[in-house]
C-alpha cells in the first residue's frame, strides 16, 4: 500500500475565519481553531527530563544512506507547525489511529486526514470518519487540529489484486495543503517518535533544500511483540512546498499522455518512484527509535480478517486461503491458531523483543489502553510504567 503520513512545518500567520471553526461542515472537514491550547503542550515537551538544558538539534540525525553523509541542523529562527497527512479506510483502524493520535497529537500543529469513498478493491464505501470524530472521545479531543478530506474515486480507476490506483487517488488530497512549510506523508499505522517531532519544530537543515528524507522505522507485525526487520517504505517528510511544483509536472504529464492510461498504469508508478528516490533517513542520535510501523494491528482477529478479505490489495495470504470461506471463520482461524504464533506462518517474522527505549511514550504513560497492541512488550511497558509512577 502506498503510505502517506505528512508533517507539515509553516512559520506562524494569522489564522482565517474559516480555520477558527471547530464543527464539521457539509464536506466532512474539521478547521484548526485560533488559539490551540496544544502549543503550550509543545513548549512543555521541551522541559520533559531528556531534552532538558538540551538542544532539539542534537538529538536527531538526518543521513544520506548511500554516503553517510550527515545533513547538519540548527535551530529554527521561530518554531515551525506541523501537518500530518494520512489516510483513513476503515473502522478497524481505530485502535493504532487511537495510538497515533496519543504519540504524536500533541506534537503537530494540524491533522490531515485522506478518506475514499471505495474500498481498497473498488467496492463503494461510506465516508465514516466526521461520525466517528463526533462520537469517539479519543478522536473528539484532537478536532480542533483535524481537517477530514473526503475523496471521490473514480470508477474507472483499476481494482483489485495489485491495483494501487485507489490508494495514490486518494493520496491525491494531500495537494489541498498549501503554504511554506515540511510535510511528512506516511500510512496511519507509521507512528514518528515525540522526540523527532520536536525536533522538526525546532530545528532545520543548513541545507538550501531543506527537510527531505525518510524517518527511520522497523516494521511490527499483528502486534508490537513480533518484528519483520526495518521498513523500507516509512513515512517521509519535505518541503510542503514541493506538492505545488509536483502537482504542476503531474498536470503537465497528463496533458502530453493519454490521461485514462496514466490513471490506470502510471500514478502508483510516480508515487512509488518518488519514495523510492529518497536517499536521506532520519534517526535518533542515542540510537533510540525514530519511529514505528505496527502492521496488520488493528483490532484484532476481525479487523485482519476484513482487511484479508476486502482490503489487501496484495490479495489473500497463503496461510490464510484454507479458512477464507467467510470473516468469521477466518477471525476464528486468527484469534485461535494464528496470533499466539505467528512466526510459523510468517518465518520472516522474528521476536521483537523490545525495551523499554524502544517503546512509543504513550504506551508506557497508559501500558492498559495499548495492552493487545503491545503483545509481548505488554510487560515491559507496565514495569516502565510502575518505575516512572514510583519515582
Amino acid at each position: 500500500m502506498i503510505r502517506l503520513c505528512i508533517v507539515v512545518f509553516v512559520m506562524v500567520f494569522p489564522v482565517s475565519k474559516a480555520m477558527q471553526a471547530t464543527g464539521i461542515d457539509s464536506a466532512g472537514r474539521v478547521s484548526a481553531s485560533q488559539q490551540p491550547q496544544y502549543n503550550s503542550i509543545s513548549e512543555q515537551s521541551l522541559m520533559r527530563k531528556e531534552t532538558l538544558g538540551t538542544n532539539p538539534c542534537t538529538l536527531v540525525r538526518m543521513r544520506n544512506k548511500d554516503t553517510q553523509q550527515e545533513t547538519h541542523l540548527r535551530p529554527r529562527v521561530h518554531p515551525a507547525r506541523i501537518v500530518d497527512f494520512f489516510h483513513f479506510g476503515f473502522e478497524h483502524e481505530l485502535p493504532i489511529l487511537r495510538m497515533r493520535l496519543a504519540e504524536m497529537a500533541p506534537y503537530v500543529d494540524e491533522i490531515h486526514i485522506a478518506e475514499g469513498d471505495r474500498d481498497h478493491l473498488g467496492f463503494a464505501k461510506s465516508i465514516i470518519f466526521p461520525q466517528l470524530l463526533a462520537n469517539d472521545p479519543e478522536l473528539a479531543q484532537w478536532r480542533g487540529k483535524i481537517v477530514h478530506h473526503p475523496v471521490h474515486v473514480p470508477e474507472s480507476l483499476p481494482s483489485g489484486v495489485n491495483h494501487y490506483a485507489i490508494q495514490a487517488a486518494i493520496n491525491e488530497a494531500k495537494y489541498n495543503i498549501s503554504g511554506a512549510g515540511v510535510l511528512l506523508e506516511g500510512d496511519l499505522d507509521e507512528i514518528v517518535s515525540r522526540t523527532v517531532l520536536k525536533s522538526f519544530k525546532y530545528c532545520e537543515p543548513v541545507t538550501a533544500q531543506g527537510w527531505k528524507g525518510g524517518i527511520q522505522m522497523d516494521l511490527f507485525m499483528y502486534n508490537m511483540g513480533w518484528k519483520n526487520g526495518p521498513w523500507p517504505l516509512p513515512c517521509f517528510l519535505r518541503d510542503i512546498g514541493s506538492l505545488a511544483k509536483e502537482k504542476a509536472e503531474r498536470l503537465a504529464k497528463e496533458k502530453a499522455k493519454n490521461l485514462a492510461e496514466q490513471e490506470a498504469n502510471s500514478i502508483l508508478e510516480e508515487d512509488m518512484k518518488y519514495i523510492f528516490k529518497l536517499s536521506d533517513f532520519v534517526t535518533l542520535a542515542n540510537g533510540n527509535p525514530a519511529g514505528w510501523h505496527v502492521a496488520w494491528a488493528l483490532d484484532g482477529p476481525e479487523g485482519i480478517a476484513n482487511k484479508i478479505l476486502h482490503g489487501h490489495v496484495a490479495g489473500i495470504p497463503s496461510w490464510a486461503k484454507a479458512h477464507a470461506a467467510s470473516q468469521e471463520e477466518l477471525a476464528t482461524f486468527i484469534r485461535t491458531v494464528f496470533l499466539p504464533n505467528p512466526a510459523k506462518y510468517e518465518t520472516s517474522l522474528k521476536a521483537s523483543n523490545l525495551q523499554v527505549k524502544d517503546l512509543p511514550e504513550c504506551v508506557v504513560e497508559d501500558p492498559y489502553k495499548y495492552k493487545r497492541l503491545l503483545g509481548s512488550a505488554f510487560p515491559v511497558a507496565l514495569r516502565a510504567h510502575s518505575q516512572k509512577h514510583h519515582d
